[in-house]
């Protein structure tokens, strides 16, 4: 299936906001993956899991998994069976989104 210019509209339309991700390296992964931006449940979700032992990659995919417009579940799953490592490089981008890599600088007043 190829994502049509009306189904990513729509997808603009229904969530707001929309992402392509794509791999600077197609031999690293030639899937296009597109998602909406976590909502604040979400993300709570996502950090509520993150504070128990060991369920980074855990917590990180299932956001991957709530944010995910296309491919099928399944088909990013067998990505990340194949390469493990996908989960990491494909949630850095998504903390890019929610903003968690923004640095702030602290000035005493």
């Amino acid at each position: 299936m190829q994502v049509t210019e009306k189904q990513i509209k729509d997808w603009k339309t229904q969530y707001g906001k929309v992402f392509l991700l794509t791999a600077d390296e197609e031999d690293a992964c030639d899937q296009d993956i597109y998602i909406r931006k976590p909502t604040r449940p979400m993300f709570d979700r996502f950090q509520s899991t993150l504070m128990k032992k060991d369920k980074t990659g855990e917590a990180t995919k299932q956001l991957l998994f709530d944010v995910l417009l296309f491919p099928e579940k399944e088909v990013l799953q067998q990505l990340f069976d194949e390469r493990p490592g996908l989960v990491t490089a494909i949630g850095n981008q998504l903390m890019e989104i929610v903003g968690t890599t923004v640095n702030f600088t602290a000035k005493a007043l």
